[in-house]
């Protein structure tokens, strides 16, 4: 009879542990899908059936995407893009869950450049970018791909650093022809997982930040129930307080003379303020035409890098020397405080003038 009764509370056991890990579950997919597509698409272990890492000389190493052991496809047996590629890529294919495929790039063939943005801004830092990227880039829109992120915050100037990592599609298009081929589709583009040295973005990221898209994104039920909960938040402080209404009467008093400006407006200003500074610097391809004209020609320019109002430039040969004295004559570039690494030189950006001219450096 003792070993029956422990039988039967055994077999309760289970099922109740059962049931608790099938709620559990169930739960957390719910939240899962709560979340709007713009922040999944950056999480970096985003599900893909297959895994592909395109190496620096070009071939393309695939194999079955193996997220609890984080492995990455074998170097040795990578592929160029052609019919064997192809081939490989319906085999895994057959093989997999979906035909879903998450592709690496290496760091080398994407344009990755640093910049500065006011804080309020953030909401509307991916158009600003793509606006920025599309003018730098001699691509069409559609064949620039790109995403970012925030690397530091200066919170003294109210400022962020952002990193923008932008990828030209043309540097892909045999193997998207080849991933097209396959009938498999591309659902995100890391950077420098390969190498070893991943990158927190998805250059195939939707950013839309904006709280309408977010709950468009949610599933029915995400919905209701988030809306259940949101008619108990508002709910429960009346019925803990229904005999105070005298101070909720003070408090709207309160709140009512005490205007705010809107998110919207704060935002709209930030993004004005952001322009204007902008257009005060001199275009890229003024400050290219700039140092063509003024370089001797026996002095070569073997690094330039442009980071928000400093340019630093690296340069060799016999001119080297005379190229320093040139520059300081610039009507666009001014030296820039502080010393540069051996071999290169660091300028300011001068602000432009309001007719569209140079102006002088502060």
């Amino acid at each position: 009879m003792v070993a029956q009764e422990s039988k039967h509370e055994a077999l309760a056991g289970t099922s109740l542990a059962e049931r608790a890990r099938e709620a559990l579950g169930w739960w957390r997919d719910e939240l899962a899908a709560m979340v709007p597509n713009a922040l999944r698409a950056r999480k970096a272990g985003r599900r893909a059936a297959i895994d592909c890492v395109l190496l620096p000389d070009g071939r393309a190493a695939v194999a079955l995407a193996e997220p609890r052991k984080g492995a990455l496809p074998d170097p040795a047996e990578a592929l160029a893009s052609g019919p064997a590629l192809v081939a490989r890529l319906r085999a895994l294919a057959e093989l997999a869950p979906e035909r879903t495929l998450r592709l690496s790039v290496p760091r080398d063939l994407c344009f990755v450049r640093r910049t500065r943005l006011p804080a309020r801004a953030l909401g509307h830092a991916g158009a600003i970018l793509r606006h920025e990227a599309e003018g730098l880039m001699p691509f069409a829109p559609a064949e620039i791909l790109g995403d970012w992120y925030v690397e530091t915050e200066d919170t003294d100037a109210r400022e962020l650093n952002i990193v923008h990592v932008v990828l030209a599609r043309p540097r892909i298009r045999a193997l998207e022809e080849a991933i097209a081929e396959a009938d498999l589709t591309l659902v995100r583009i890391g950077v420098g997982h390969g190498e070893g040295r991943p990158v927190p973005v998805d250059l195939l990221s939707v950013d839309d930040p904006s709280l309408l898209a977010g709950v468009a994104a949610l599933s029915p039920f995400a919905k209701l129930a988030g809306g259940a909960a949101l008619l108990i938040l508002i709910a429960t402080p009346f019925l803990a307080i229904g005999q105070q209404e005298a101070e909720l009467d003070a408090l709207r008093a309160a709140r009512a003379a005490s205007p705010k400006p809107a998110a919207a407006a704060l935002s709209a200003g930030a993004v004005a303020d952001f322009l204007d500074a902008r257009a005060s610097r001199p275009p890229v391809a003024q400050i290219l035409d700039d140092l063509a004209r003024t370089l001797p020609r026996d002095a070569v320019l073997t690094d330039l890098k442009l980071e928000g109002d400093r340019l630093t430039i690296g340069l060799q040969g016999a001119g080297a020397e005379r190229a320093h004295g040139a520059l300081r004559d610039s009507a666009l570039l001014a030296p820039a405080p502080g010393d540069a690494a051996p071999g290169q030189l660091a300028f300011t950006l001068r602000a432009l003038d309001a007719s569209g001219g140079e102006g002088s450096q502060p």
